[in-house]
């Protein structure tokens, strides 16, 4: 975890807001899976800020609705939690005290370098897994040289409450 833990607090230094923690509870740099969300949740953000309350960390451990939903595909798909780590496309909070801000495509295109330096972190990574419709848009733009889940093979998940998609959601 300590290259993670650097990574992050380089990014901090640059992000606009908070960059919640990775969670030290899943595989770290040993992950064979990158489980990508769109961007930090309320509940991820740092118990210190003045504007949001939260665990400070990008976890299935969170106390909210998607984090317990994402506790449970995982165990669903089988994916033992040492094998994987948990991240976002943006790996920054969006909003403010009261909501979550909308990423928008600017968002994605400043988040890339790092989801492409956090790649290179991850030297037995073999397959990434988009939550959600908005994290889907990352490939589109990452380039980041690593295979993503093929759809007919892994089920995706919707970003809001984690619910799988059908094979004609997915391909929306």
């Amino acid at each position: 975890m300590a290259r993670l833990v650097q990574f992050r607090e380089q990014l901090t230094e640059d992000a606009p807001t908070h960059v919640p923690h990775f969670d030290p509870l899943d595989g770290g740099v040993r992950a064979r899976c990158l489980l990508l969300l769109d961007s930090p949740g309320r509940r991820s953000a740092d118990s210190g800020s003045t504007t949001v309350v939260g665990t400070g960390f990008v976890s299935r451990d969170n106390p909210d609705p998607t984090a317990d939903n994402l506790r449970a595909a995982t165990l669903q798909m089988g994916l033992p939690r040492d094998a994987t780590v948990l991240w976002n496309t943006v790996p920054w909070y969006l909003g403010d005290a009261n909501k979550l801000a909308p990423t928008v495509a600017a968002n994605w295109h400043a988040a890339m370098p790092a989801l492409r330096q956090l790649v290179l972190l991850l030297p037995e990574l073999q397959v990434v897994i988009l939550l959600g419709r908005k994290a889907e848009r990352a490939e589109k733009n990452a380039s980041i040289g690593v295979r993503f889940a093929d759809r007919s093979e892994v089920p995706t998940y919707r970003e809001s409450g984690i619910q799988p998609c059908s094979p004609e959601d997915q391909g929306s």
